[in-house]
């Protein structure tokens, strides 16, 4: 509990004005008695005022806090964290508030000050940036609370448990410019593999399958290639399988017959 800038000042406009009378009357000046009388007594009246608000700031209960967080934090990214203040106060008072921001988070617009009126709830809201990764804790919330007559002011802390993770920034990794991905897969320890046939190179094409989009028709059967699908070993070398014979002869036994001695197509 501390006094607040209105007591102060309260105190010093009284204490001057009983030095200011009291080097009167050392200087033999002529001043009324009664105004002496009236100087003390004002002094006395406000420390009494200030004991009786200070008793009753001891006794008013501080507000219910309730904070409103996302589950996970993006690193290095600016996110909203929302506070609800609920209280029981018969008239309307104005409170500063502070949430106790665990290390490691970069925060923005706290303190804040927020009214608090009569039958309703109040929220704010604040801004924090994560630096690094990790399990994060939020212990307390700080309340500065002033006194009915506005003469002292006491800090109450609130227990609000709440906890968040922070990830990397997988949003920045989509958004960032092709040039930049494979830096950012390889901080993140992610390795590319392409899928055979994507790719431009001849050793990665493969042949038509069904569902492939084409703007002809696929082959006949009988003039498909074998099939015998060239598959890509991990030194990027391509091997070939072996074919039976049995079904190279049932596909030339469906060839037609042709004059010339050379091997039918189909084979």
């Amino acid at each position: 509990m501390k006094p607040t800038r209105l007591l102060l000042t309260w105190l010093g406009v009284l204490l001057g004005l009983n030095i200011l009378l009291g080097t009167s009357a050392a200087l033999q000046f002529k001043v009324p008695a009664t105004l002496h009388s009236v100087a003390w007594g004002l002094l006395l009246a406000l420390l009494l005022l200030a004991m009786l608000d200070a008793a009753r700031l001891r006794r008013r209960p501080s507000a219910r806090v309730y904070r409103t967080l996302p589950g996970s934090l993006a690193l290095g990214r600016w996110e909203e964290i929302r506070l609800c203040l609920e209280h029981d106060y018969p008239q309307p008072l104005t409170v500063q508030v502070f949430d106790h921001v665990p290390d490691g988070l970069a925060v923005d617009s706290l303190p804040q000050s927020i009214q608090l009126r009569p039958g309703e709830r109040a929220e704010l809201g604040y801004r924090v940036r994560p630096l690094r990764r990790g399990h994060f804790h939020f212990s307390r919330c700080e309340l500065l609370l002033p006194s009915p007559l506005g003469l002292w002011s006491a800090r109450r802390w609130v227990d609000t448990h709440d906890a968040t993770r922070v990830y990397p920034d997988f949003a920045r990794l989509y958004g960032a410019q092709l040039r930049g991905v494979d830096n950012w897969l390889s901080q993140l320890g992610v390795r590319q593999h392409q899928r055979r046939g994507l790719g431009l190179e001849f050793h990665q094409l493969r042949e038509f399958r069904e569902g492939d989009r084409s703007t002809g028709k696929p082959p006949p059967a009988n003039e498909r290639p074998l099939p015998g699908n060239t598959r890509m070993s991990a030194t990027s070398k391509s091997c070939s399988c072996s074919i039976a014979a049995s079904t190279c002869a049932a596909r030339m036994m469906s060839c037609p017959i042709s004059t010339t001695p050379s091997m039918p197509a189909c084979c």
